[in-house]
């Protein structure tokens, strides 16, 4: 809403207020004039003690032979009459609400207006966003990763000892072995070489049977 449209409205409503007011003084004019229509005509007619007689009342003439009945009026009702003070308040309350009307013109323009640089804002919002959209890539789906199965890996081979020589100690068998660096070392079943356990050494075989870790078992020879 303009602030035109506003002075526009709040100058219809004054009008408005205006003619009621005037429309409530006519009508307050006519029932006073009501009210002192009887008291001048009681001062008219004279008292029943005067020599002069008050004139006698009209009646109504029968037309033809059939006799009409006498015109009765009915007597005017006395209609309230309005409170100067309530009338005062009244033009007091109309004034306030035409002064607060006129001061809503104001408020109403800067509405109006901080919603248009709200409206302007936000299409310029809606804008960027669809530039921003407009830029933005389609995603590409990404190629599935091969994947390369490993062969296992064989099993290191345990280096095993070298048989050098397999003797009899008391009651016992002994075997003399040479490891991989060369040092030479003197066993019995039970011992352990590296990670392999001596599980039988066999003179007349001359063999040691050895115990890997796995479990598994193998015979190794004397070295001729």
């Amino acid at each position: 809403m303009t602030d035109a449209a506003v002075a526009g409205e709040a100058r219809s409503r004054r009008t408005t207020a205006l003619a009621l007011l005037a429309v409530g003084a006519l009508v307050l004019a006519g029932v006073l004039i009501l009210r002192l229509q009887p008291a001048a005509s009681k001062d008219v007619i004279p008292p029943s003690g005067s020599p002069v007689a008050p004139p006698a009342p009209m009646a109504a003439r029968p037309v033809g032979d059939s006799p009409m009945p006498p015109l009765v009026f009915p007597a005017p009702s006395e209609a309230p009459i309005p409170d100067p003070e309530a009338l005062k308040a009244l033009e007091e309350r109309l004034i306030t609400v035409e002064s607060r009307i006129d001061a809503l013109g104001p408020r109403l323009g800067s509405v109006e207006h901080t919603l248009d640089l709200a409206n302007e804002a936000l299409g310029g919002i809606t804008g960027q966003l669809a530039t921003l959209l407009a830029r933005v890539p389609e995603p590409h789906k990404a190629a599935p990763r091969k994947v390369v199965r490993r062969a296992p890996t064989k099993p290191r081979r345990l280096p095993l000892p070298e048989i050098v020589a397999i003797d009899r100690w008391g009651d016992a068998d002994n075997a003399t072995l040479r490891n991989a660096d060369g040092s030479i070392r003197f066993v019995r079943v039970g011992d352990t070489v590296g990670k392999a356990t001596i599980a039988a050494i066999d003179a007349s075989a001359a063999a040691v049977t050895v115990r890997l870790p796995d479990g598994k078992s193998t015979t190794l020879k004397v070295t001729p």
